[in-house]
């Protein structure tokens, strides 16, 4: 056996095993890896689980059409299995993953077949190829609105999540900024961003909506470039590419297809957060390079090492870096029980520790609260103003900055910060954003109260 091939069973296989265990997690006999979500695999998310389906759809695909007996009858069983959880995922991405890695393996099989045919046959074909290339584009089209329309918020969110992740890409350092701090570079991209556009003519209302404190940037590309640096970035893009082009080439239609499909979920998603994609690359990558695109067997054994060296190195810094999310709520935590048991220079260290790692807002709140306690309200009002900025459509930082307004005795900001608070639209509706709009209501009723109109009965 080969090792594309033997790379082509193994995500086959593994692929199948997820499958049956998210058929149990829906049938109630496993549990699930996030209680929100009935459907999770062995991952704590169904949109992670979704695109590592997507990535295995084109391996089992390529072996359901083999002549093969055993294999084609295992590719075929891992097929049938892997459809239900994967619709199920409702991840978009993996759907797209699968399509896309399918839709190139059936590309190359029949570009294969159509090699053997006689002359007539071929014009026949490349007509019947035409048409059908048409018809293709066209269900591209319709499903990429369907897809769209499926998830509009989502898709806005990802699109500015990509463009702040490129401004921060375009301040990193050379070597990036560590895997454990592209959150936090992110927080100070957003809140740069959008101040320059309430700077430039005001905050597009849509964007200030969606955008949210994202613990990764959805693109693995770019997540790649923050951590690493421009020049991994590089590196990493022209390893998949060099190995789709290999597997394309060396006619190895399991292999492609199925970093085809990684290429798609790297576009839109963050798979090297997970173990099993971290185990999956590598392996695919040298399926790709090991198969026919070549016959130099030291041409094809040094694109082997210069793709696996600096893929095993990321992806072995990745699987040992630890999990910045969980670091962010350590230090958070610890700070604010600093803050509320009155030790303020102790908890800005943490709070500004956890903003290195951190795209949340909440850190900025507390600063801001901590410098009101020492009534420093020019601090405070700077920290509060970040806030709101790093998350727009936020109602605790306006909240805190109409407060402040109102200890300082500074009415007209007041009034103008609980007009604001009112007039934002309520994103998730609780019963904390209840009590929020309430206060603003309070503030302008005392003030109102305060301050009553002539009486123009005498005039």
């Amino acid at each position: 056996m080969t090792l594309p091939l033997l790379v082509a069973v193994l995500l086959s296989l593994t692929g199948a095993v997820e499958a049956v265990w998210g058929l149990l997690q829906l049938a109630g006999i496993a549990e699930s890896g996030h209680p929100l979500y009935p459907l999770t695999g062995s991952f704590f998310n169904p949109g992670p689980y979704g695109c590592f389906l997507g990535m295995a759809v084109p391996a089992s695909l390529a072996l359901a059409l083999r002549r093969e007996r055993w294999l084609s009858l295992t590719g075929a069983a891992a097929l049938l299995l892997t459809a239900a959880p994967l619709a199920a995922s409702m991840s978009r991405t993996g759907w797209a993953a699968a399509v896309g890695g399918c839709l190139l393996t059936c590309v190359m099989t029949l570009r294969h077949r159509f090699s053997t045919l006689s002359d007539a046959g071929r014009k026949k074909r490349t007509l019947s190829a035409v048409i059908a290339a048409c018809a293709i584009i066209i269900l591209a089209v319709v499903a990429a609105h369907a897809l769209y329309s499926l998830k509009p918020e989502s898709a806005r969110g990802r699109v500015l999540i990509w463009k702040v992740s490129a401004m921060a890409l375009a301040d990193a350092p050379l070597q990036g900024v560590g895997p454990d701090r592209v959150a936090g570079a992110y927080g100070d991209a957003q809140e740069r961003y959008f101040r320059e556009s309430e700077a430039s003519g005001g905050i597009d209302p849509g964007e200030a909506m969606v955008a949210g404190a994202p613990e990764y940037l959805f693109n693995e590309y770019l997540q790649t470039g923050l951590a690493f640096g421009p020049l991994a970035m590089t590196a990493f893009i022209l390893i998949i590419g060099l190995s789709l082009w290999a597997a394309i080439r060396g006619g190895e239609r399991g292999m492609a297809g199925c970093m085809a499909a990684f290429a798609i979920i790297s576009l839109a998603s963050y798979p090297l957060r997970f173990g099993l994609f971290l185990a999956a690359l590598p392996l695919l990558a040298a399926g790709c390079l090991a198969g026919g695109w070549t016959r130099r067997r030291w041409l094809k054994m040094s694109a082997i090492a210069a793709a696996l060296l600096p893929l095993g190195a990321m992806c072995t810094v990745l699987a040992v870096s630890p999990a910045s999310d969980r670091r962010a709520h350590q230090l958070f935590q610890t700070g604010l029980a600093l803050h509320r048991a009155g030790r303020l220079a102790q908890s800005d260290s943490l709070m500004q520790a956890t903003l290195r790692v951190s795209s949340d807002p909440m850190p900025l709140n507390i600063l801001g609260k901590n410098s009101q306690a020492r009534k420093d309200y020019k601090a405070a009002e700077a920290y509060f103003r970040r806030a709101s900025l790093r998350k727009p459509s936020a109602l605790y930082p306006r909240y805190l900055l109409m407060l402040l307004y109102v200890e300082a005795g500074r009415e007209s900001e007041a009034l103008r910060e609980a007009g604001r608070i009112l007039a934002m639209p309520t994103k998730v509706g609780s019963p904390a954003e209840d009590d929020i709009r309430r206060r603003a209501r309070e503030v302008i009723i005392d003030w109102e109260d305060s301050h009553p109109l002539p009486d123009m009965s005498s005039r």
